[in-house]
């Protein structure tokens, strides 16, 4: 995870092209390729702009955790709930898997 600010007006100038896709480890990443920002976009702050200050943890791997989805936890309705396409997301950007046998 990485800490950094983006310029609203920089942000509502660019934002049909600005996306914040999701694949697990590389949110951050991800969101800032997508401003496609030039070196003279980039404003240090920090400290009247001595310093730029930046912080940055690793993310840990982990397996995605298993979902127990039998029969008894379905909607009888899919019309009635968007949890359906909720588990289909999670599960193709990695963030859980699916099964009726454990979880």
């Amino acid at each position: 995870m990485a800490g950094f600010a983006v310029n609203l007006e920089y942000l509502f100038k660019h934002k049909d092209e600005v996306t914040m896709p999701y694949k697990a480890g590389y949110e951050e990443d991800k969101f800032l390729k997508s401003l496609k920002l030039r070196l003279e976009d980039v404003e240090p702050k920090a400290r009247n702009c001595t310093e730029i200050l930046v912080y940055h943890t690793q993310t840990k791997k982990t397996k995605s955790p298993d979902i127990n989805f039998s029969p008894i936890h379905q909607l009888s309705s899919p019309s009635t709930s968007n949890i359906g396409h909720l588990f289909r997301f999670m599960e193709s950007a990695g963030i859980s898997h699916f099964t009726s046998s454990k979880g």
